[in-house]
């Protein structure tokens, strides 16, 4: 339809302009009307307000909520496909977490439940993208910025509190959580023997096994072990605090620009150089934990696919920011005896700090901090009836968090030996809470199974 078109004033509307003109009018109108006017669409509306409440009226939950996957689905496609003539079509991965941005900054701006409100969002950050690109053609990534920067502001916005709040986290805080094994079985020798000898078997095999392979078969191991950390700090935010990020290695970037900076231009010591990046991976944790922890549900998670997004188009992008991004990062010689250029000494580096971090967090879990996350995390009222400061409580468990992926990302930065563009995607934060779901989020050992298991799918069957 580009041949076809309307002139009004300067501006030119193709066919394909009025076809999204129309197009999306009517897709607003048939969902207000499904919403507000058909018994299936009160009766999702009440699921929503009480989901309880709902069911003992004898509401289909399960049907309904198959309807709303299939009208989100759809509304989804045809977002996606209107603009493709104009803008071109890229579905992949990677491109995921950049077409979701806009409209999660929409729902925030919405607060998750006005759809008028909604529109009008989507419409004006229609026009502040078109302002932000025709003004910064030559830096891109401004646009995801101040989609960060408008979701952090919404939420730093008053809002009303509704019977709604809670209703996220509860779902959160169960999903992907491992079954425990039941107290009467713990202590049967069977069952010791196989989690210890279980346990020996994945240590024994990480130590051995890089001493028969080559070179980039090791780096495969020790990008596997960052991982493993980053999914070790998801434990601790998703499993035991209730929250999620979707926008990890926002914080596995920074430690990794911060590493590669301090040992080039200060020539710091490597573990100095890891503590100042776990230290900045805490510091911006608090940043961003500030505005998103203040509010019950997903804030949070969208809060930090906007960073991961923003971080990878802009803040870590060599061209906007050419003297803060290292492009070459020496490797250096620990205590003047173990060079880390060999890539089998930086494996069992990464392999030693992965299994330093799971004993830490282990005794954090054992300890009262552990104790209190979890209680924060399974009964916040409860909690905070007992006089436990759940928001400091969860912030706490995002900084923590974000400190340990500043460590990985110092590691991943040391083992690349550059930062550059897209060293750091937002798909791979999706791809490493993938294997926290797959292993289990309250699991450390099940998070080290399902980063081993992904990281050896992809590398054999990629």
């Amino acid at each position: 339809l580009s041949k076809h078109g309307l002139n009004v004033g300067p501006v030119l509307f193709t066919g394909n302009d009025l076809v999204v003109v129309i197009a999306v009018p009517v897709a607003i109108i048939a969902l207000a009307w499904y919403l507000l006017r058909t018994d299936s669409g009160i009766a999702v509306r009440a699921i929503a307000d009480n989901r309880d409440r709902a069911v003992l009226l004898g509401v289909p939950v399960r049907r309904l909520a198959t309807i709303v996957w299939t009208v989100g689905g759809i509304l989804a496609t045809v977002a996606v496909i209107l603009p493709a003539p104009d803008q071109g079509l890229t579905i992949n991965a990677a491109a995921g977490p950049t077409l979701l941005l806009p409209a999660l900054a929409a729902a925030v701006l919405a607060r998750k439940e006005s759809l008028p409100i909604a529109v009008f969002a989507g419409i004006g950050l229609g026009i502040l993208t078109s302002l932000v690109s025709w003004n910064f053609t030559s830096k891109p990534g401004l646009t995801d910025v101040a989609f960060l920067v408008v979701i952090l502001l919404a939420l730093l916005l008053p809002r009303s509190r509704t019977g709604r709040d809670g209703a996220d986290e509860a779902s959160l805080s169960t999903a992907g959580r491992a079954r425990e094994i039941p107290s009467q079985l713990r202590r049967l020798p069977e069952v010791i023997a196989a989690r210890v000898g279980g346990r020996v078997a994945v240590l024994a095999v990480a130590v051995l096994v890089p001493l028969a392979c080559s070179p980039s078969t090791i780096r495969v191991f020790s990008v596997a072990a960052i991982f493993a950390i980053v999914a070790v700090s998801l434990v601790v935010l998703t499993g035991w605090s209730g929250q999620v990020s979707l926008g990890q290695f926002a914080f596995v970037g920074l430690g990794g620009v911060m590493v590669g900076d301090l040992m080039n231009h200060w020539n710091l010591d490597f573990f100095v150089c890891l503590i100042a990046a776990g230290a900045a991976g805490g510091i911006l944790a608090v940043l961003v934990g500030l505005p998103a922890l203040r509010i019950q549900g997903l804030d949070l998670a969208v809060t930090t696919m906007a960073l991961a997004v923003a971080a990878d188009s802009y803040f870590f992008n060599p061209t906007d920011f050419n003297s803060l991004i290292p492009s070459s990062i020496t490797r250096p010689v620990l205590w003047k005896r173990f060079d880390l250029t060999s890539e089998r000494t930086l494996y069992y580096l990464c392999l030693g700090l992965l299994l330093l971090t799971i004993v830490i967090v282990q005794g954090l879990r054992r300890a009262r901090p552990g104790r209190v996350l979890l209680a924060t995390r399974d009964n916040p009222r409860a909690a905070a009836a007992m006089a436990v400061p759940t928001t400091r409580i969860k912030l706490l468990g995002f900084v923590l968090s974000g400190s340990i992926a500043g460590i990985a990302g110092g590691l991943h930065s040391t083992i690349l030996q550059s930062v550059g563009f897209e060293t750091y995607p937002p798909s791979d934060s999706i791809l490493v809470f993938s294997m926290l779901i797959i292993g289990g989020v309250d699991s450390i050992m099940g998070a080290v199974i399902g980063v081993i298991a992904v990281q050896a799918a992809v590398h054999y069957y990629p």
